[in-house]
């Protein structure tokens, strides 16, 4: 589900994408801070998403550390970072 589908009116709403089953717990939607943290599906299952998705969407993984559990990556103005422990994941964006 796009950005813009989940009601985000900030940040690369037409290209950043997440899982269609994400359960977003926390959010923040604002012109300089972008941020979704997520109960569900699992962070395994969101990194593997985003590595798959964000280059077929058009960003760059700056960044990938499968184990420290995080990624950074950049697109369409926008720099972005993902972050997961065992429970919960979240990722943020910000004009770069």
């Amino acid at each position: 589900m796009t950005l813009a589908a989940l009601g985000y009116l900030n940040g690369p709403i037409s290209q950043f994408s997440l899982p269609r089953t994400v359960r977003i717990t926390t959010n923040v939607d604002q012109p300089n801070n972008v941020v979704a943290v997520m109960s569900s599906p699992s962070p395994v299952a969101i990194e593997s998403y985003l590595r798959r998705t964000l280059p077929a969407a058009g960003f760059t993984i700056t960044a990938d550390r499968p184990d420290a559990k995080s990624m950074t990556f950049a697109g369409y103005g926008w720099t972005g970072s993902f972050t997961s422990d065992h429970q919960a994941s979240a990722v943020l964006l910000r004009p770069q």
